[in-house]
Parts: C-alpha cells; sequence; structure tokens
C-alpha cells in the first residue's frame, strides 16, 4: 500500500477554546483595575448663610448668581462670563461687605457646573453661600 503525497495523512482539526480567551481577559482586566489610581473626591465645606426655615430676611442683603455653564453666569438679570471685571468686582463687593450670595443652577447646567461655581466663589473669599433650587425665570 502506498500513499500518495496528495492524499497524505488526514489530520484532525483542534477545536479551539474560548476559555482560556476569556481568563487572559479577565486577568488583563483585573490587573487594570488594580492598578489604576482614581480621582479623589473633593468635599466643599458649606456654610449655610440663611438659618431656621430658609428665608432671607429684610436685613439680610442677598446676591443671586443663576449657573448657566461652567463659563456663563447670569447675575441681577444680565449675562457675564466667569473672567467678566464686572462680574469679578461685584463678587469682591460681596465678600467684602459678608453679604448672602445665593448660587442657582438653571436647567442648562451640569452639576459639575456648579460645583465649579461654588468653589470659585468660595476662592473668591465669599463665605456665606446658599445653594437654592433652580427656578428658570424668562429674563429680558
Amino acid at each position: 500500500m502506498s500513499t500518495s503525497l496528495l492524499q497524505g495523512p488526514t489530520r484532525r482539526r483542534a477545536h479551539i477554546s474560548l476559555t482560556p480567551l476569556i481568563d487572559v481577559v479577565f486577568i488583563l482586566l483585573l490587573f487594570f483595575m488594580l492598578s489604576s489610581t482614581f480621582t479623589p473626591i473633593s468635599a466643599l465645606d458649606l456654610n449655610p448663610a440663611i438659618d431656621g426655615a430658609g428665608e432671607i430676611s429684610a436685613e439680610q442683603k442677598a446676591l443671586l448668581i443663576e449657573v448657566m455653564s461652567h463659563q456663563q453666569w447670569r447675575l441681577e438679570g444680565r449675562e457675564y462670563a466667569v473672567n467678566d471685571e464686572i462680574l469679578l468686582s461685584k463678587l469682591s463687593d460681596a465678600a467684602i461687605d459678608d453679604n448672602v450670595v445665593v448660587v442657582q443652577a438653571t436647567t442648562q447646567a451640569s452639576v459639575q457646573d456648579l460645583v465649579s461655581a461654588l468653589s470659585l466663589l468660595q476662592a473668591r473669599g465669599i463665605t456665606r453661600l446658599n445653594v437654592s433650587p433652580s427656578s428658570e425665570v424668562a429674563h429680558d
């Protein structure tokens, strides 16, 4: 019995198993999860300027800031960029006079925009901060 070159011995196809591949993927996932560092959560210390029922008394002068985005705020009905000189001047006056600053976020603003605004106001020396629920009012 002679075998020809074309016929050769029959080879069986190996069955491919996905189990080792899945094991390697999970090991890599575990490695990257354990070796990564997450950004620490930073907290803002808010000292509420309004006590009791949450109403501002007549003798307290309040400054309302509406956060529209991380770069756009509305103050006294006018829109300002965060680094606008007029806005920064009014914030400095509010810090010097120790006025209550009420911060509201509009529906366009994200939570991060509000937190950034509160952080910026604290950095500008404003200690009497309150966060108020959003009330979308049409401004002319």
